[in-house]
């Protein structure tokens, strides 16, 4: 698969620019450096993977839909370079106050909070215990072969709702009982439940990204040992590779499942979800959509060349917006989706104090915007998200405003 060398080399040198303005601003604990990378692996990770030489799902588009997706993606950093650059010299921050008024210093019912988390964490677990048998690694603990994730299957009800709640909530919960809970024990008691509640519908994706933001934020000792940085990057590797060998179903560790596991990974964060907006441009570009069926799993059927419905291919929010109504109303929308979201970011990470980890539990939200843009689609389910988001800011806002006896 040929990608043009001189494109290649423009958003080569681009997003090697941007990320040296993100270190220049800022620093890696940062929620912009998140969303740096998560653009880092959709908007770049396919075309290094493929100028590489590599050719995992190039089968499902052509060089013609590779290269417009080049010119895409130079063009998406290319809006994110100068919006980040005057955002931050200018300083146009957005809802200051209002984030100031939700900082956890700035709570004057932090026990009033402190119950509300401790309520998203009870409701979770009951849920979990209910439907316990459906989930995919009960099935696979059963019977030795991971179940099928049941966004895919619809046999857990109100499951959509369910993940919404605890992927936002869980760790939001987490983050801020950390900040009253001194005994270690509870600590790693509470981080395993929340890994456990991520990962326990078969998504790989945020569960890996949780852990990369717990490492980032909080592992400064949390937990029963202390960690120095080469345990800390090496236990979060270690965990990494272990849930998505245990959500891909592998119960041994024979040659080929070592191979497997030193592959696919890496080609699952860099290159499927970019790959998935090349897709589209193929599918596009050739009248392959169909009326009334939901694209991400017409991507799926077409990257694996499976049945509709046997899973789902998300991307970047704007793949879909592409699709449905062209550049000409996708690239104003993305512009002014960056001009807010990065206000945004900059706003927040302004707020957080590196040396005092008590906001990561607001960090976490944004962090999750940001990943959800990234790995979603405009939909019911982004939509149910979006609203517990919302819940977690009039809850916050409440409680920083009213104390009650």
């Amino acid at each position: 698969m040929h990608i043009n060398g001189l494109l290649f080399s423009c958003i080569t040198v681009a997003i090697f620019y941007w990320g040296y303005l993100v270190f220049k601003y800022s620093t890696y604990k940062s929620v912009y450096f998140l969303y740096f990378f998560l653009n880092l692996t959709i908007f770049y990770g396919p075309l290094l993977y493929y100028k590489v030489g590599f050719d995992v799902y190039s089968n499902t588009f052509s060089e013609e839909s590779l290269n417009e997706y080049s010119l895409l993606s130079l063009s998406m950093v290319v809006i994110n370079i100068i919006v980040y650059s005057i955002v931050f010299k200018l300083k146009k921050y957005l809802l200051l106050f209002f984030f100031n008024t939700i900082q956890y210093s700035q709570i004057l019912n932090k026990k009033l909070v402190g119950q509300f988390y401790w309520g998203v964490i009870i409701v979770t677990l009951f849920y979990l215990v209910i439907f316990y048998k459906y989930f995919p690694l009960a099935v696979l603990f059963d019977s030795g072969v991971i179940g099928i994730r049941p966004d895919t299957s619809g046999e857990i009800p109100l499951y959509i709702t369910f993940a919404a709640f605890s992927m936002i909530l869980v760790p939001t919960a987490f983050f801020y009982i950390s900040n009253h809970i001194n005994n270690r024990l509870i600590k790693s008691l509470l981080l395993i439940f929340t890994i456990l509640c991520l990962s326990a519908g078969g998504n790989k994706g945020i569960v890996s990204f949780f852990l990369i933001f717990y490492s980032i934020f909080q592992l400064k000792g949390d937990g029963l040992i202390k960690w120095n940085s080469l345990m800390k990057y090496s236990i979060l590797f270690s965990m990494l590779m272990l849930i998505y060998g245990v959500l891909k179903g592998i119960t041994s560790l024979d040659k080929e499942s070592i191979v497997y596991l030193m592959e696919s990974p890496f080609r699952r964060l860099f290159v499927a979800q970019g790959s998935g907006y090349i897709a589209r441009i193929e599918m596009m570009n050739n009248d392959l959509f169909h009326e009334g069926l939901i694209m991400k799993k017409e991507v799926y059927s077409h990257i694996y060349s499976g049945s509709y419905g046997a899973g789902a291919s998300p991307t970047h929010f704007t793949g879909d917006i592409l699709v449905r109504y062209g550049y000409g109303i996708m690239i104003p929308i993305y512009l002014l989706f960056s001009i807010v979201f990065t206000r945004l970011l900059v706003t927040i990470d302004l707020i957080n104090d590196n040396k005092n980890s008590n906001n990561v539990f607001l960090l976490w939200v944004f962090f999750y915007a940001a990943f959800l843009f990234c790995n979603a689609e405009l939909s019911l389910a982004t939509g149910i998200r979006i609203f517990f988001i919302m819940i977690n800011f009039v809850v916050l806002k409440f409680a920083s405003r009213v104390q009650l006896n």
